[in-house]
This record gives structure tokens, C-alpha cells and sequence, in this order.
């Protein structure tokens, strides 16, 4: 048997950045997603509420 390598993505703004990237306007809600600060700052974002 091959031993089994996994990777896990636990910071997703490396894999959504690029779809947000071409977007104009996006809205973010999550229930788990804490604290939101972190995720509009990785994905540069300028935030009108929250």
C-alpha cells in the first residue's frame, strides 16, 4: 500500500481571490466565518457594511 498525502486549503482566500478578482461587486455572509476582518483583509477588499 502508497502512503496517502493530503493537503488541506485552510486559508480559502488563496482559492476564491481569483474569482472575486473579476467581479465588481460581491456579498459575503457566513455564519462561521470568524472574524470577518481577516477575510476582507486577505482578499483586499473594501467593505461598505457589515
Amino acid at each position: 500500500m502508497y502512503p496517502v498525502f493530503k493537503l488541506t486549503c485552510l486559508d480559502t482566500s488563496i482559492a476564491i481571490k481569483p474569482v472575486f478578482d473579476g467581479l465588481s461587486r460581491v456579498v459575503i455572509t457566513s455564519g462561521t466565518s470568524s472574524p470577518l476582518d481577516m477575510y476582507f483583509k486577505k482578499l483586499e477588499f473594501e467593505t461598505a457594511v457589515q
